[in-house]
């Protein structure tokens, strides 16, 4: 796929593999390769998505800035719900 016109990018491309030893090295090597006119692939990312680190699922501080559910006008909420019981309240009827 031509990298200039997917629609996003994998945050794991952002990253070099930590298996290889001796990455420089390994970027170097491609690197001359291709000076040289042959053609090579330049395998250093990494696949292992556990490498991206993120904020994702965490609350803001302040409780003003937590997310909000909307609810009907009778429906018996607790002032707090866990993130993974909204799809389960809403398939319910609240």
């Amino acid at each position: 796929m031509d990298i200039h016109r997917k629609p996003g990018y994998d945050p794991v491309e952002l990253f070099i593999d930590p298996k290889i030893r001796f990455p420089m090295l390994s970027i170097a090597w491609f690197l001359l390769k291709k000076k040289l006119g042959f053609k090579a692939l330049m395998k250093v990312i990494s696949q292992d998505a556990t490498l991206v680190k993120g904020s994702h699922g965490r609350l803001p501080e302040d409780p003003l800035d937590w997310p909000v559910l909307i609810a009907p006008a009778g429906a018996a909420l607790p002032s707090q719900i866990a993130s993974t019981d909204v799809y389960g309240r809403i398939s319910q009827g609240f």
